[in-house]
């Protein structure tokens, strides 16, 4: 007998025939905080990593984790075209936007997501109109493994948007216990939570990851941090860093005999050690054309100062604050400053003017405050921030730390004042109990929202700042 059973398998050996292996490799690829930092260079690095990646396994998954298309001036001028050219040229299979997709708007948003060939998951976000192919989770097959993604947007967008945005935005956990029952049903044999959110932001993913072990591999983001680490029993979490630096990988080992996940192994590929990728892919005519159109923008002179403008003294606040109250007719302005070092001397170009403010979310908020608001809301920022967080202009703040109090010093004093407010500053209040954003919300009619600073500060240069006859 045993003569025989050697016999068989000598014969199937043979003739070619083998047993399948029942562990299948399911190759996850992740980016995140991208950024539009997106250069000829900068493509062919992160398309060099992927290319190989994908050469190694045709079947991989791709996805991206939001913040992608707003950060740098060929995404200001491309209205981020440029991040979703990217996304299409290298054939993403899911995009989660970030909160900075919103900085210019739901409209543009949609623009993009229809533009977008991958598919755009956000559970957590409901369009108030059926705008755009907008999933809360799909089920993809890959080497016969159902996989399962969900995607979920940063949970507290509306601390950076009003509430008459287009949209209605829930918090991840309560987002999670109403879209995991469906995903349940719908038996994948992998679970991946995409996310733009950190696990290092707060106890949300762990505690997500707790409740529903079966979640395989959170791919995160926001925090510009890489991260590599495990929540709750078994669940992986990959966030690869920022800025086109590298890309995260994660191999996930399903057994269809077993029929679970016996194995998630994770990577950060970093781009700077990957110096083949130029020679594996090279950008497409389209990020070609767009960085070339944005250097040239970039480079326009728009108008000329004979002093040092910068962030480095009060110098820069006081051209923001001139540009407000120019375009506004306020009395007063509170700024949140540039989030970049910046200058301005002898020309002043369309690039240094975006260096100055890169990111447009929330436009100037205009509201006619009593002495006494004006007193609470100075109290409440000055105090709560850290120093030079908030800028005066038109008034000034004596701060008294200790002591816990504010002291005004107006120019003149009068029942009301008209105040230009950065409304970064208002959004960011928003979602915490904040005298600043109840103050502002609670008038009547509705403050007037300017949406774009850029093209307060560009029609400021222009009319300040003239460019010398040759």
């Amino acid at each position: 007998m045993n003569r025989i059973i050697l016999s068989l398998v000598w014969l199937l050996l043979t003739a070619g025939v083998c047993v399948a292996d029942p562990v299948k490799t399911i190759t996850v690829l992740t980016t995140t905080d991208i950024h539009a930092h997106l250069t000829e260079a900068e493509v062919a690095r992160l398309g060099g990593i992927l290319t190989r990646e994908r050469e190694a396994d045709p079947q991989a998954v791709l996805i991206d984790c939001g913040d992608t298309v707003i950060g740098t001036y060929v995404g200001h001028s491309s209205r981020g075209m440029v991040g979703i050219q990217y996304l299409n040229d290298l054939k993403y299979d899911f995009w989660i936007p970030g909160n900075h997709e919103f900085d210019r708007g739901l409209p543009l948003l949609l623009e993009q997501i229809r533009t977008c060939r991958g598919q755009t998951l956000m559970a957590n976000l409901d369009l108030k109109r059926n705008q755009a192919d907008v999933a809360p989770f799909r089920i993809i097959e890959r080497k016969g493994v159902r996989i399962a993604v969900i995607g979920l947007t940063y949970p507290t967008l509306n601390r950076f948007y009003f509430a008459d945005e287009d949209f209605v935005l829930s918090d991840l956990e309560p987002t999670m216990d109403r879209v995991m029952p469906e995903v349940r049903r719908a038996e994948p044999d992998v679970v991946i939570l995409a996310c733009h959110y950190g696990s290092n932001q707060s106890d949300k993913l762990r505690r997500i990851a707790r409740k529903y072990p079966e979640i395989n591999l959170i791919a995160a983001g926001h925090t510009h941090k890489i991260i590599r680490e495990t929540l709750g029993a078994d669940t992986r979490v990959l966030q690869p860093g920022c800025h086109a630096g590298g890309v995260g990988r994660a191999v996930i080992q399903y057994d269809t005999e077993r029929k679970k996940v016996v194995d998630v192994a994770t990577e950060y590929i970093r781009g700077d050690e990957t110096p083949e990728g130029t020679d594996r892919y090279q950008p497409s005519a389209a990020i070609r054309l767009l960085n070339a159109e944005a250097e040239r923008d970039a480079g326009v002179v728009i108008g000329h100062t004979s002093r040092r403008i910068s962030t480095r003294d009060d110098s820069m606040a006081r051209f923001f604050g001139e540009a407000f109250l120019r375009a506004t007719g306020a009395d007063l302005a509170l700024i949140s400053p540039p989030v970049r070092e910046a200058f301005f001397e002898n020309d002043i170009t369309r690039g240094d003017l975006f260096n100055a403010y890169p990111f447009e979310q929330g436009g100037v908020v205009v509201v006619t405050l009593t002495l006494d608001e004006l007193q609470e809301i100075v109290q409440e920022q000055f105090l709560s921030g850290k120093p030079g967080s908030q800028l005066p202009y038109g008034f000034s703040v004596k701060r008294d730390g200790q002591a816990g109090t504010v002291q005004l010093i107006l120019p003149e004093q009068r029942e009301t004042y008209r105040c230009a407010i950065t409304g970064r500053m208002v959004r960011k209040a928003r979602g915490r109990k904040s005298r600043l954003f109840a103050i502002v919300s609670a008038k009547s009619p509705q403050p007037v929202i300017l949406e774009s600073v850029p093209k307060i500060l560009l029609d400021y240069v222009k009319a300040s700042y003239p460019v010398p006859a040759p």
